[in-house]
């Protein structure tokens, strides 16, 4: 004859294995990768207008201090351009962290998506991307 107390100690030794089951899963599971760079986007005039432009981008890792030595680049293109594809300029450092694109061409008025990409010497990369409004007539 089984005894309730027989029972209930199966019940939870059952219950303990399937919580301890769980936790293991858990611990098993991949966290999302840290991120890397802190990134910004600026540009030269502000509000964007349709000509030559200066982008700054100012890249900080995640404890503030600016990453130095990175090679940085910058892909610009207009969300009404299904037809023609991304400009993509490098930048140069111009200072600790800071990078610009001296002379962006913005040659159509709206929205745009630039994407950052940041790659430092030791193989760490991390993309961003900035939607912007250009204005302006052309």
């Amino acid at each position: 004859m089984i005894q309730i107390n027989d029972v209930e100690s199966r019940h939870n030794t059952t219950l303990v294995t399937l919580c301890l089951a769980a936790l293991f899963m858990v611990a098993c599971l991949d966290s999302p990768p840290a991120p890397t760079f802190q990134i910004t986007l600026r540009l030269s005039p502000t509000p964007a207008l349709i000509g030559r432009t200066r982008l700054i981008i100012d890249v900080a890792d995640f404890g503030g201090d600016p990453v130095t030595g990175a090679a940085v680049s910058v892909e610009g293109l207009p969300a009404q351009s299904a037809d023609r594809s991304a400009t993509t300029s490098d930048a140069v450092e111009e200072g600790a962290g800071r990078y610009v694109v001296p002379g962006f061409d913005l040659d159509v008025r709206g929205p745009w998506t630039f994407t950052v990409t940041v790659s430092d010497s030791g193989g760490t990369s991390a993309t961003r991307a900035f939607p912007i409004s250009v204005y302006g007539e052309f």
